[in-house]
């Protein structure tokens, strides 16, 4: 893995050299200019009096500044602590707090770019922590999940041979760089490629309109988007010049960070004339799963597995299960953490067992190792001794022409142990008919399955990853 190190520094120095690799609204960088400010930087954190293997948190919006802090860290063998401004104060404050960064760089002011001689190569060593990435939290506090340069660097690498990026990937950033897939899937990929980012601003609800314009303007044919950002941009989409433009010029559009809805993908891909490439991977063992154009696209499943992932389903006893049987989940990777952060010591706390990590997922593989991703074990609703499929039911109820999001949760039932209840968002002008929507359930669900409760809601508490945060929802029951 050490020679993805040497790949990296050989793309930025030589074959990318003169090539613009990275560019937003007022500024571009080669892949030349790229590696020669990041090493700036990297002498300006030591000049701070920050030294080799320290941790520097990052707390930017998204900006050409904070790609360069993340490759100062490579070159300068520096631990990134990125850090999203989105997050509640006490998330930052609790990040802050065990990870004890030697430099928090908060704007981008206070950085500075200190002349240097262009004459040394990447420095990394077997171990070196390039960042340690914080899960978005739900019950619990945020967990550290640290990895090392070259695993990351690897997994891009494989992803990219997956799916088919080259050098002709021209690449948009919507997505919040404070997290892993704003710097993995966003950034080391296409640059691994060969390829160039666009970036454009992060994605709300505000820029949606605005969405497709530096698409257009900049020939972009790749993007990662989330399944709210595809169901918002279809919905929005009213203009046929840019479903033309899409149907014709955009190659990949990779869809990740949370399950994809069916119906989603079906109107996004019918709007824009192209395929939302659904995949599945997790902070801890980053990229795992992912739909290729090469590949026969199967209905339900998250993508052939990257090359050297090992999944297996697993029974209650924790059993491994044959192919095309449904169970616990486990990943076994060569790209995953090197541990969780100890709050406590600052040490590193391996989750594997033999190797093995338990995804917390339910699903299945099948012969062509392809994944299928059924449910969440801790979602999973027990209503009468029968496992419901949260996901299952909000494909259901997703099928209903009237209703635009829903999300299903279990509540405390004392005869049946857990009920169904159904969170609904209805499309614009579209009244809530409880008992239409009821009608829908019984005659697409089995009885155990169908919702004893609706709500109607406004919108649905998401993390900004895109996530829906279900214990939101049970807070509101």
């Amino acid at each position: 893995m050490l020679d993805m190190i040497n790949r990296l520094a050989d793309i930025l120095l030589r074959e990318q050299a003169n090539k613009v690799v990275l560019q937003d609204n007022t500024q571009s960088l080669t892949g030349k200019e790229l590696f020669y400010k990041a090493s700036q930087l990297a002498q300006f954190f030591l000049i701070q009096g920050a030294a080799r293997s320290d941790k520097i948190a990052i707390q930017l919006p998204n900006c050409i500044d904070y790609i360069l802090c993340y490759f100062a860290g490579i070159i300068g063998n520096f631990t990134i602590i990125p850090i999203n401004s989105a997050l509640p104060e006490k998330d930052i404050n609790y990040i802050l707090s065990i990870t004890q960064p030697k430099l928090h760089i908060k704007t981008v002011a206070e950085l500075a770019f200190p002349e240097i001689n262009l004459d040394h190569k990447i420095h990394s060593i077997n171990t070196s922590i390039i960042a340690i990435f914080f899960t978005s939290g739900t019950t619990n506090k945020p967990k550290g999940v640290c990895h090392t340069t070259e695993n990351m660097l690897a997994n891009a690498h494989a992803f990219n041979q997956l799916v088919g990026l080259d050098q002709d990937t021209r690449l948009l950033h919507v997505m919040p760089m404070g997290y892993m897939a704003g710097f993995l899937n966003t950034v080391l990929s296409p640059i691994l490629a060969g390829g160039s980012i666009v970036i454009a601003p992060q994605f709300s609800a505000a820029e949606a309109m605005n969405f497709w314009k530096p698409v257009m303007d900049h020939a972009v044919n790749a993007m990662w988007i989330t399944p709210t950002m595809a169901a918002l941009l279809a919905r929005l989409n009213r203009n046929t010049a840019v479903s033309a433009w899409t149907k014709q010029h955009l190659r990949h559009v990779f869809v990740g960070t949370a399950p994809l809805p069916k119906s989603t993908k079906q109107v996004f891909d019918t709007a824009f004339g192209v395929e939302c490439l659904e995949s599945y991977g997790m902070t801890e063992v980053m990229l795992v799963s992912a739909n290729a154009h090469k590949f026969v696209k199967k209905d339900g499943a998250v993508g052939r597995l990257i090359e050297q992932v090992e999944v297996q389903a697993r029974n209650a006893e924790g059993h491994p299960l044959s192919i095309n049987q449904e169970g616990d989940l486990y990943l076994k990777s060569p790209f995953a953490l090197q541990g969780y952060l100890n709050p406590e010591t600052g040490e590193m706390i391996s989750p594997l067992e033999n190797g093995w990590l338990a995804t917390g997922d339910y699903g299945y593989v099948d012969p062509d190792h392809d994944l299928f991703i059924t449910g969440r074990i801790k979602d999973l609703i027990i209503r009468g001794g029968t496992n419901v499929s949260p996901r299952a039911v909000e494909e259901v109820l997703l099928l209903h022409p009237d209703i635009q999001e829903a999300a299903v949760i279990g509540k405390p039932h004392a005869f049946w142990g857990e009920e169904v209840v159904a969170f609904i968002i209805m499309n614009e002008s579209k009244a809530f008919n409880q008992a239409l929507i009821a009608e829908h359930c019984r005659q697409n669900l089995h009885a155990d399955a169908f919702p004893s409760l609706f709500k109607l809601m406004n919108e649905l508490p998401r993390s900004s990853t895109g996530k829906i945060q279900t214990h939101k929802l049970r807070e509101l029951l």
